[in-house]
Protein backbone atom coordinates (compact mmCIF):
# COMPACT_ATOMS: atom_id res chain seq x y z
CA UNK A 1 0.00 0.00 0.00
CA UNK A 2 2.92 2.65 1.20
CA UNK A 3 4.07 1.95 -2.77
CA UNK A 4 1.14 2.65 -4.26
CA UNK A 5 0.65 5.64 -2.38
CA UNK A 6 4.52 6.82 -3.57
CA UNK A 7 3.75 5.88 -7.41
CA UNK A 8 0.97 8.26 -6.87
CA UNK A 9 2.57 11.25 -5.42
CA UNK A 10 5.28 11.06 -7.80
CA UNK A 11 3.19 11.12 -11.05
CA UNK A 12 1.25 14.23 -9.61
CA UNK A 13 4.79 15.99 -8.90
CA UNK A 14 5.96 15.18 -12.94
CA UNK A 15 2.15 15.84 -13.98
CA UNK A 16 3.60 19.10 -16.24
CA UNK A 17 6.49 17.72 -18.18
CA UNK A 18 4.75 17.55 -21.59
CA UNK A 19 5.66 14.78 -24.25
CA UNK A 20 3.55 12.04 -26.32
CA UNK A 21 2.37 8.83 -24.51
CA UNK A 22 3.06 5.67 -27.04
CA UNK A 23 4.09 2.75 -25.21
CA UNK A 24 1.76 -0.02 -25.23
CA UNK A 25 1.05 0.35 -21.22
CA UNK A 26 -2.03 1.98 -21.33
CA UNK A 27 -4.05 -0.80 -18.88
CA UNK A 28 -3.42 -2.74 -15.89
CA UNK A 29 -3.71 -5.89 -16.91
CA UNK A 30 -4.09 -6.00 -20.32
CA UNK A 31 -1.15 -5.18 -22.78
CA UNK A 32 -1.03 -2.69 -25.82
CA UNK A 33 -0.17 -3.73 -28.94
CA UNK A 34 1.78 0.11 -29.16
CA UNK A 35 5.46 0.24 -28.79
CA UNK A 36 7.85 2.89 -28.01
CA UNK A 37 9.76 4.87 -30.68
CA UNK A 38 13.20 3.70 -31.37
CA UNK A 39 15.17 4.97 -28.79
CA UNK A 40 13.00 5.82 -26.25
CA UNK A 41 13.29 4.68 -23.00
CA UNK A 42 10.84 4.23 -20.38
CA UNK A 43 10.60 3.67 -16.57
CA UNK A 44 7.80 1.48 -15.31
CA UNK A 45 7.28 0.95 -11.74
CA UNK A 46 4.55 -1.16 -10.64
CA UNK A 47 2.74 -1.99 -7.56
CA UNK A 48 0.12 -4.42 -6.46
CA UNK A 49 -2.03 -4.56 -2.48
CA UNK A 50 -3.48 -8.29 -3.15
CA UNK A 51 -5.87 -9.97 -0.23
CA UNK A 52 -6.70 -13.53 -0.68
CA UNK A 53 -8.61 -15.92 2.34
CA UNK A 54 -7.62 -12.90 5.06
CA UNK A 55 -3.84 -12.54 3.63
CA UNK A 56 -2.48 -9.54 2.36
CA UNK A 57 0.67 -9.80 0.11
CA UNK A 58 2.54 -6.77 -1.40
CA UNK A 59 4.42 -7.38 -5.25
CA UNK A 60 6.37 -4.92 -6.89
CA UNK A 61 7.37 -4.81 -10.56
CA UNK A 62 10.01 -1.91 -11.58
CA UNK A 63 10.69 -2.39 -15.04
CA UNK A 64 12.92 -0.44 -18.48
CA UNK A 65 11.19 -0.43 -21.45
CA UNK A 66 13.69 0.45 -24.78
CA UNK A 67 12.45 1.60 -27.76
CA UNK A 68 15.19 -0.79 -30.29
CA UNK A 69 12.97 -0.69 -33.90
CA UNK A 70 9.55 0.43 -35.20
CA UNK A 71 8.47 -3.19 -34.93
CA UNK A 72 10.69 -4.14 -31.80
CA UNK A 73 11.01 -3.49 -28.49
CA UNK A 74 13.15 -4.77 -25.19
CA UNK A 75 11.95 -4.54 -21.53
CA UNK A 76 13.88 -6.14 -18.41
CA UNK A 77 11.61 -5.91 -15.41
CA UNK A 78 12.18 -7.65 -11.68
CA UNK A 79 9.37 -9.06 -9.81
CA UNK A 80 9.52 -8.44 -5.77
CA UNK A 81 6.78 -9.30 -3.50
CA UNK A 82 5.99 -9.53 0.27
CA UNK A 83 3.50 -11.22 2.68
CA UNK A 84 1.64 -8.58 5.47
CA UNK A 85 4.60 -8.92 8.22
CA UNK A 86 7.28 -10.04 6.39
CA UNK A 87 10.36 -8.60 4.38
CA UNK A 88 10.22 -8.05 1.08
CA UNK A 89 11.66 -10.72 -1.20
CA UNK A 90 13.59 -10.32 -4.87
CA UNK A 91 11.75 -13.66 -6.76
CA UNK A 92 12.87 -13.19 -10.17
CA UNK A 93 14.31 -10.85 -13.16
CA UNK A 94 12.50 -11.58 -16.26
CA UNK A 95 13.45 -10.14 -19.75
CA UNK A 96 11.00 -9.96 -22.33
CA UNK A 97 11.08 -8.42 -26.40
CA UNK A 98 7.87 -6.99 -28.18
CA UNK A 99 7.35 -7.92 -31.88
CA UNK A 100 4.64 -5.86 -33.97
CA UNK A 101 3.47 -6.31 -37.61
CA UNK A 102 4.91 -2.65 -38.89
CA UNK A 103 2.43 -0.62 -40.72
CA UNK A 104 -0.32 1.75 -39.88
CA UNK A 105 -3.50 0.00 -39.22
CA UNK A 106 -6.42 1.05 -37.31
CA UNK A 107 -5.71 -2.43 -35.09
CA UNK A 108 -2.27 -3.36 -34.18
CA UNK A 109 -1.24 -6.30 -33.72
CA UNK A 110 1.84 -7.89 -31.72
CA UNK A 111 3.57 -10.59 -29.80
CA UNK A 112 5.52 -10.78 -26.31
CA UNK A 113 8.02 -12.92 -25.37
CA UNK A 114 9.14 -13.67 -22.14
CA UNK A 115 12.09 -15.57 -19.86
CA UNK A 116 11.61 -15.31 -16.13
CA UNK A 117 15.00 -16.29 -14.22
CA UNK A 118 14.18 -17.35 -10.25
CA UNK A 119 16.65 -15.61 -8.29
CA UNK A 120 16.42 -18.78 -5.58
CA UNK A 121 18.35 -22.48 -6.36
CA UNK A 122 15.19 -23.76 -5.80
CA UNK A 123 12.76 -21.74 -8.01
CA UNK A 124 11.59 -22.72 -11.04
CA UNK A 125 12.14 -20.09 -14.75
CA UNK A 126 8.81 -19.44 -16.56
CA UNK A 127 8.35 -18.06 -19.99
CA UNK A 128 5.38 -16.82 -21.37
CA UNK A 129 3.89 -15.59 -24.72
CA UNK A 130 1.25 -13.18 -24.78
CA UNK A 131 -0.93 -12.66 -28.46
CA UNK A 132 -2.24 -9.05 -28.26
CA UNK A 133 -4.59 -6.82 -30.29
CA UNK A 134 -5.44 -4.05 -29.71
CA UNK A 135 -7.29 -0.59 -31.30
CA UNK A 136 -10.34 1.42 -31.50
CA UNK A 137 -14.12 0.35 -31.60
CA UNK A 138 -17.26 2.91 -31.47
CA UNK A 139 -14.99 5.35 -29.71
CA UNK A 140 -13.59 3.20 -27.15
CA UNK A 141 -10.22 2.00 -26.52
CA UNK A 142 -10.33 -2.04 -26.72
CA UNK A 143 -7.31 -4.42 -26.11
CA UNK A 144 -7.49 -8.31 -26.50
CA UNK A 145 -4.56 -10.35 -24.91
CA UNK A 146 -4.26 -14.05 -25.13
CA UNK A 147 -1.69 -15.80 -22.94
CA UNK A 148 0.41 -18.86 -22.96
CA UNK A 149 2.48 -19.61 -19.80
CA UNK A 150 5.42 -22.58 -19.33
CA UNK A 151 7.04 -23.74 -16.29
CA UNK A 152 9.53 -26.46 -15.31
CA UNK A 153 7.65 -29.86 -14.38
CA UNK A 154 4.20 -28.05 -14.82
CA UNK A 155 1.65 -28.32 -17.55
CA UNK A 156 1.47 -25.32 -19.89
CA UNK A 157 -1.66 -22.78 -18.91
CA UNK A 158 -3.50 -21.05 -21.26
CA UNK A 159 -5.24 -17.42 -20.08
CA UNK A 160 -6.78 -14.29 -20.67
CA UNK A 161 -7.16 -10.61 -20.64
CA UNK A 162 -9.28 -8.05 -21.68
CA UNK A 163 -9.48 -4.24 -21.68
CA UNK A 164 -11.97 -1.91 -22.85
CA UNK A 165 -11.63 2.02 -21.94
CA UNK A 166 -13.49 5.56 -22.95
CA UNK A 167 -11.90 8.95 -22.58
CA UNK A 168 -13.90 11.32 -20.46
CA UNK A 169 -12.16 14.01 -20.46
CA UNK A 170 -8.68 15.18 -21.62
CA UNK A 171 -6.13 13.10 -20.72
CA UNK A 172 -8.84 11.17 -18.58
CA UNK A 173 -9.78 7.87 -18.98
CA UNK A 174 -12.51 5.13 -16.90
CA UNK A 175 -12.23 1.49 -18.31
CA UNK A 176 -12.77 -2.10 -17.01
CA UNK A 177 -10.28 -4.94 -17.33
CA UNK A 178 -10.53 -8.73 -17.07
CA UNK A 179 -7.99 -11.59 -16.71
CA UNK A 180 -7.96 -14.88 -15.58
CA UNK A 181 -7.09 -18.70 -17.51
CA UNK A 182 -8.82 -21.43 -18.90
CA UNK A 183 -8.38 -23.89 -16.33
CA UNK A 184 -11.04 -25.47 -13.97
CA UNK A 185 -9.53 -24.05 -10.90
CA UNK A 186 -7.76 -20.50 -12.50
CA UNK A 187 -8.15 -17.60 -10.94
CA UNK A 188 -10.37 -14.30 -12.43
CA UNK A 189 -10.47 -10.96 -11.79
CA UNK A 190 -12.65 -7.90 -12.77
CA UNK A 191 -10.73 -4.41 -12.12
CA UNK A 192 -11.90 -1.14 -12.38
CA UNK A 193 -9.46 1.22 -13.89
CA UNK A 194 -8.75 4.85 -14.27
CA UNK A 195 -6.49 6.13 -16.76
CA UNK A 196 -4.09 9.44 -16.51
CA UNK A 197 -2.99 10.22 -19.41
CA UNK A 198 -2.17 13.71 -19.99
CA UNK A 199 -0.08 13.88 -23.00
CA UNK A 200 3.29 14.16 -20.60
CA UNK A 201 5.75 12.24 -19.81
CA UNK A 202 4.02 9.98 -17.80
CA UNK A 203 0.79 8.47 -17.27
CA UNK A 204 -0.51 6.94 -14.52
CA UNK A 205 -2.76 3.56 -14.02
CA UNK A 206 -4.91 2.85 -11.12
CA UNK A 207 -7.52 0.06 -10.36
CA UNK A 208 -9.47 -1.39 -8.01
CA UNK A 209 -10.46 -5.44 -8.68
CA UNK A 210 -11.79 -8.19 -6.98
CA UNK A 211 -11.93 -11.51 -7.84
CA UNK A 212 -14.89 -13.68 -9.78
CA UNK A 213 -15.45 -17.09 -8.28
CA UNK A 214 -14.30 -18.43 -5.34
CA UNK A 215 -10.67 -18.83 -6.76
CA UNK A 216 -9.64 -15.64 -7.44
CA UNK A 217 -8.69 -12.92 -4.92
CA UNK A 218 -10.85 -11.03 -2.29
CA UNK A 219 -9.58 -7.39 -3.59
CA UNK A 220 -6.52 -5.90 -5.04
CA UNK A 221 -4.85 -2.41 -5.98
CA UNK A 222 -3.18 -2.25 -8.93
CA UNK A 223 -1.09 0.56 -9.68
CA UNK A 224 1.29 1.48 -12.25
CA UNK A 225 3.40 4.52 -13.37
CA UNK A 226 5.09 4.80 -16.83
CA UNK A 227 7.52 8.29 -17.39
CA UNK A 228 9.32 8.46 -20.68
CA UNK A 229 13.05 9.28 -19.65
CA UNK A 230 14.53 10.86 -22.03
Amino acid sequence: MRGSLIALVVALWLWPIRAAAHHGRDYLNVRGADLPHPGQVFFVPRCDFVTQGGESETELEPSLLVGALPWLSAEIHAHISGEEGENLRYEATAPSVQISLPGERAWGVSLSTEYELAAEADGHDRAEAIGIVSGMLSGYQLALNLRWTGEEHVSPDWGYAAGLRSRTAPGLSFGLEAQGGFAADAQHEALLGIYIDPASRTTLNVGLGAGLGPEGPDATLRTTLVFRIN
